[in-house]
């Protein structure tokens, strides 16, 4: 009887452990199904065209809608310093002209009494030019490709028309003038190279209806695409100075508006 007894304790006891092994090699293996698996190449490269249309959200929405969130992600710098940046390439353009004529400090305007001179206006002129490209508004991605650690975007809008962009300005004329004209302004100026003054007439009326009075250049009358380069560093993709300025000058083209009867002169 005893003998029995140990027998079927012994088969329980073995029935047990066998049990626990099964429990515990079940473990193990739910164990390795559940560990991460190395990402294939097919998720890798949706991974990154993801975080590349991402950070081209990210840079088109500040250089064509003025929108800055996450720009530091895509520019390393924050959006003070790329506007910044894009008005210098207008300050430098204009700039080189007035000193290509003379002193810079002989170039000014008298307005009540006050002599404003064209390294300010210049930059007033530079802001607006910038904040005009950053009003085009709607764009769309068409296309996008990656391959390592680079991307290629092509994006397509309607630019502004450049050939119609300063032909409303003269409405400025009385907020920025108080009315005088042009031969006015000219010989209060005292100086005798009237092309430049006539410039800087021109840059002041400019900065003032786009700028002061927030008005909106108007459109050419087809969409036009850019394509640009973005590489990634880190866990984004980013674009260096050249880039945008490419971005920022495709933002127009020497198009009339639809609107402008000038149009009929192409």
């Amino acid at each position: 009887m005893m003998t029995k007894v140990k027998s079927w304790r012994l088969a329980s006891v073995a029935t047990a452990l066998a049990a626990m092994l099964l429990l515990a090699g079940c473990g193990t293996s739910k164990g390795s199904t559940s560990a991460a698996k190395p990402q294939t190449a097919a998720a890798k490269t949706k991974a990154d065209k993801t975080q590349a249309k991402q950070d081209a959200t990210t840079l088109l929405n500040y250089m064509y809608q003025g929108r800055a969130s996450g720009l530091s992600e895509v520019t390393n710098e924050d959006s003070q310093d790329t506007k910044t940046y894009l008005m210098q390439h207008y300050i430098d353009k204009q700039t080189d002209f007035f000193k290509g004529n003379g002193n810079m400090d002989d170039f000014y305007l008298v307005l009540d009494g006050s002599n404003y001179y064209a390294n300010d206006i210049i930059k007033d002129f530079a802001k607006a030019y910038v904040e005009q490209t950053q009003n085009i508004g709607h764009y769309q991605i068409t296309k996008l490709k990656t391959s390592g650690n680079n991307a290629e975007v092509t994006a397509s809008f309607t630019p502004i028309a450049a050939l119609s962009e300063a032909h409303p300005i003269g409405e400025a004329r009385t907020s920025a003038f108080g009315g005088l004209d042009n031969d006015t302004l000219i010989r209060e100026s005292q100086n005798k190279d009237v092309k430049s003054i006539q410039r800087l007439i021109t840059l002041k009326l400019y900065s003032v209806y786009y700028g002061d009075m927030a008005k909106t250049a108007e459109k050419a009358p087809e969409k036009t695409s850019v394509t640009f380069s973005m590489t990634k560093k880190g866990s984004h993709y980013m674009v260096d100075h050249d880039t945008l300025d490419m971005i920022e000058q495709h933002g127009r083209v020497d198009k009339y508006a639809a609107s402008d009867s000038s149009s009929s002169a192409e």
